[in-house]
């Protein structure tokens, strides 16, 4: 997904439709920024300041939820996400809570 995230925040995720799920990118992106905005990770932090740097707009409930979630809780994002494709309900409903 950190990819996935890079080639989008570039503008340049659809050229690699045939690649990447990207209906289930974008399902998943709000949910996986929270574990880059919590996570006390390298890789975080440089895709963290690339977002600064370009002056991408997270959304507020996206930073709200990465700031209430404890550290360990958001090492298991990226664990539980390829899980919540076999659910995509539930996925659709953390987003919904995400764009708010």
């Amino acid at each position: 997904m950190r990819t996935e995230l890079t080639l989008s925040l570039l503008g340049k995720l659809e050229d690699y439709n045939a690649v990447f799920r990207i209906k289930d990118f974008k399902l998943f992106k709000n949910i996986y920024l929270v574990h880059i905005y919590s996570i006390k990770d390298p890789l975080a932090k440089e895709i963290r300041e690339f977002i600064k740097e370009i002056d991408y707009k997270v959304p507020i409930t996206v930073k709200i939820a990465a700031f209430i979630t404890p550290n360990i809780l958001s090492k298991q994002i990226v664990i539980i996400i390829p899980k919540l494709r076999k659910c995509k309900i539930v996925a659709k409903i953390i987003n919904l809570f995400l764009k708010l």
